[in-house]
């Protein structure tokens, strides 16, 4: 194995021993205030001014001021210079494929997902339920229709509201399905989320004889369809999913 260099110098990250103590809700509302920074910069795709930044994230210019300055003195932004904007170096980049390299389930699942995703040209997404409960988008192949899903890693959804969320729940004890369908009242996010847990229970029981969840004969013509199966990897269980538009899903399905 070949060694490698680290991407910054750390003697030049910032010296801490003088900063002044935060508190646990603090350091959680700084933290979040960096990720809102990085997603910023990702939506715009443009070098952003300190103002432009305050103002898209609805916080103090002094406070995104120190941010970008622990940001800058660690790699991850520079100034582009003339009007004093901002833009991230490419640093984030190669960490996040440093990361992404070594994910322990996508690198056996996404040979899989490539080969699918290379025999339908389907959008393909690789999914699970986190801790809070929420489908987490992990992975996606998007196809490359002109006319196609989209949807990037990361997003989040309500398992009541889609085939992979009732792929996912199909994964759960039966009580602990029931509960997390009646702890709170479900939100009707289109005409066709189905918002009754007796409802959703009887077409989870459904799907699991026929083989796979779909949303194909609720949707309606020009509306997006999709096709899951939930999947069990390294003790944990995902889901996998077809999404496009109804048309050639609701193909897909009867093939």
């Amino acid at each position: 194995m070949v060694p490698t260099a680290p991407l910054y110098c750390r003697n030049s990250e910032p010296d801490t021993a003088n900063m002044p103590p935060t508190t646990p809700d603090a350091n959680v509302k700084t933290a979040l205030r960096v990720l809102e920074i990085i997603e910023t910069f990702a939506r715009e795709q443009k070098p952003l001014s300190l103002t432009q930044i305050a103002r898209d994230l609805s916080a103090p210019v002094s406070s995104c001021q120190a941010l970008l300055k622990t940001l800058i003195n660690l790699g991850y932004v520079y100034e582009t210079g003339g009007w004093h904007a901002y833009y991230p170096t490419g640093r984030l980049l190669a960490m996040a494929e440093r990361i992404s390299r070594c994910d322990p389930v996508l690198e056996n699942i996404l040979p899989n997902l490539r080969d699918l995703h290379r025999s339908i040209n389907e959008t393909i997404l690789f999914s699970k339920l986190s801790l809070n409960k929420r489908v987490i988008l992990l992975h996606s192949l998007e196809s490359t229709y002109p006319v196609r899903y989209s949807e990037q890693p990361g997003a989040q959804s309500e398992p009541h509201a889609s085939p992979t969320g009732h792929a996912l729940l199909s994964t759960l004890d039966p009580s602990e399905r029931r509960r997390l369908l009646t702890e709170h009242p479900l939100v009707r996010y289109t005409r066709n989320t189905m918002t009754d847990p007796a409802e959703i229970e009887v077409t989870i029981q459904s799907a699991l004889v026929r083989g796979w969840f779909s949303d194909t004969n609720r949707a309606s013509p020009g509306e997006v369809g999709a096709i899951s199966w939930p999947m069990r990897l390294t003790d944990s269980q995902y889901a996998l999913t077809v999404a496009g538009p109804l048309a050639r899903i609701a193909t897909h399905e009867t093939n």
